[in-house]
């Protein structure tokens, strides 16, 4: 039997726009498929004026998840949309937005979701307690969206990113790597890795495929080199920056190096720690796949070169985002 036809969209909404994965998105859809009309959104008018100055000639809007008006707006004639949501959003109101607007449109054909959940989990009853407690964070949150996009049909295909992204080594895990040379997580446990540009690029290749088939699956990626633990993760760091990086996965020395940065932010502080926990109780599910590659026609990159690429940042520079705690 042949795969059934899709329709490939003459038009693509990228949410999360000014950010790694969706910019990735945006990249590619603009090197791979410059007749494809885009539409770009950020919530905040200063990475539109960004964005304006990266995409010359691309439409970019400002909206946000939680006004439906703007959801609208953004959605209106749109046939693709890339959706990637930031942490502690509430997601069943946001995806009502997104699939009201969608309706509204008439118009969509494929929408690719991103989610972040171990392979195991399908619903919240499959999240601990103390983590659903807090009511929100990415341990229930794609849960709640995938409940409500499902139960709207809409023509979604998930790319769940079941590893850690690179970037969060210049991100979470920067300020002790710089000032300490050590890379400091707690509850060491076995994960794999993936650089925030090959998700974005699998979610460009999804919304520009014409194979149907893709519609309604959930796809479990990661880089297809890397799955180790972050005291080998400290070791292969060490190798390529050509200097001794010690792992340290104290909880008490997480919470006192985050602690000055953590001002106002104890909740999330604590939320993060019972998560990483339940991870590490997780850390038997993760595995290495070739899905990116059957996606994307090529492997992604491995940790070895991301580092070798961010070597002068890990040694010393100051991402905009070092040091912040997840917000």
């Amino acid at each position: 039997m042949t795969n059934p036809p899709k329709s490939i969209p003459a038009s693509i909404l990228v949410f999360g726009a000014s950010g790694l994965i969706g910019g990735a998105v945006a990249r590619h859809l603009k090197d791979v498929s410059p007749q494809t009309r885009l539409r770009l959104v950020t919530s905040r008018e200063k990475k539109a004026e960004q964005l304006r100055a990266r995409f010359p000639d691309t439409e970019v809007i400002v909206a946000n998840y939680l006004d439906l008006p703007g959801m609208i707006r953004a959605f209106d004639g749109m046939e693709g949309a890339f959706v990637v949501t930031p942490d502690f959003l509430d997601e069943t109101a946001a995806m009502i937005n997104v699939v009201a607007a969608a309706r509204h449109a008439g118009t969509l054909k494929h929408l690719v979701r991103v989610t972040g959940d171990p392979s195991s989990v399908h619903t919240e009853d499959d999240v601990p307690l103390n983590l659903r407690a807090f009511d929100g964070g990415t341990a229930i949150q794609h849960v709640r969206a995938r409940k409500v996009i499902d139960s709207a049909r809409l023509p979604v295909t998930y790319l769940n990113i079941a590893a850690y992204l690179m970037s969060d080594f210049t991100r979470l895990f920067f300020r002790s790597l710089v000032n300490e040379r050590t890379l400091l997580v707690p509850y060491d446990r076995t994960m794999a890795f993936i650089d925030d540009r090959d998700v974005g690029k699998a979610g460009a290749c999804l919304l520009l495929s014409a194979n149907g088939h893709h519609i309604g699956k959930v796809y479990q990626l990661d880089n297809g080199h890397d799955l180790m633990t972050f005291r080998e993760a400290a070791a292969v760091l060490g190798e390529v920056l050509g200097e001794p990086i010690a792992y340290d996965d104290s909880v008490e020395r997480y919470v006192q190096s985050f602690g000055p940065l953590a001002e106002g932010k104890d909740v999330k502080l604590r939320y993060f720690l019972q998560y990483m926990e339940w991870e590490r109780g997780a850390s038997t599910i993760w595995r290495r796949s070739d899905i990116l590659e059957t996606l994307t026609g090529s492997r992604g990159g491995s940790l070895r070169t991301w580092i070798a690429e961010n070597r002068a940042a890990l040694l010393g520079g100051v991402p905009k985002s070092a040091g912040k705690v997840p917000a």
